[in-house]
């Protein structure tokens, strides 16, 4: 599996692919926490359709805790990808989700990588932001995070006060170093008052570079989910 340099200054420059997730709804789903969630994935010809498989009486009492499945499925209805969280993920637990490539015949490959928890990122990462949870692909390392300090970008979306698009950076460590370089970043685009609150329907947009390999975007993608979970299922987070 080919890997990308990274001591190049203008990565940030280089050609960018658009994802867009949106997740499935109806306006009475913001009344019914035990709902199982569905998303669609569009990104150049390509599109996806994940589903939720988990147990709805776990779902309504342990919400962003439960234990499921996420089914990546492609047009013609045949699972490529499957993400399973453990059954029951408690505050101290570190593994959120692992994700394994499907072949015919429902064989599964071996894990092509996992989500992890992190409470910090230490050393000389010269990330000044709040890591939400990293991805682990092999020897690479990809941490998602949001900037604390900013009020709109942090503290009125943590008080359910949705005023305008959330931004979410995606960083890569670099090889033999601590040090991170931003390679993306990840949109929740907001969608009007009346949707935000009377919905459950989150529509993200990713901004990643084209030349990653297919496995490390459909790990990126798995991230972007993990991120629905953690930031916006529940009805309120303060900060």
């Amino acid at each position: 599996m080919g890997q990308r340099s990274l001591n190049q200054e203008n990565n940030l420059q280089q050609e960018i692919e658009i994802i867009s997730i949106t997740q499935v709804y109806k306006y009475c789903d913001i009344w019914c926490p035990w709902k199982e969630n569905q998303f669609d994935i569009s990104r150049e010809l390509k599109k996806w359709h994940v589903t939720e498989e988990s147990n709805k009486w776990i779902n309504f009492y342990c919400c962003q805790q439960r234990w499921m499945k996420l089914l990546f499925t492609n047009l013609d209805d045949q699972t490529q990808y499957e993400g399973e969280r453990p059954i029951i993920i408690i505050p101290c637990s570190e593994e959120l989700m692992k994700v394994k490539k499907k072949y015919a015949h429902n064989h599964y490959g071996p894990e092509i990588g996992k989500i992890q928890a992190v409470q910090q990122i230490c050393g000389d990462s010269k990330i000044c932001e709040k890591p939400c949870f990293k991805i682990i692909q092999d020897a690479q390392t990809f941490v998602i995070t949001i900037d604390k300090n900013s009020l709109s970008q942090y503290c009125l979306r943590q008080c359910c006060l949705p005023h305008s698009n959330i931004l979410y950076n995606i960083h890569e460590k670099m090889p033999n170093s601590n040090s991170y370089l931003r390679i993306g970043s990840i949109y929740v685009n907001f969608q009007g008052i009346f949707k935000e609150y009377c919905t459950r329907g989150d529509l993200f947009t990713m901004h990643i570079p084209k030349n990653l390999n297919e496995e490390t975007k459909i790990l990126l993608i798995f991230g972007c989910l993990q991120l629905n979970y953690q930031e916006y299922e529940q009805m309120i987070n303060l900060p």
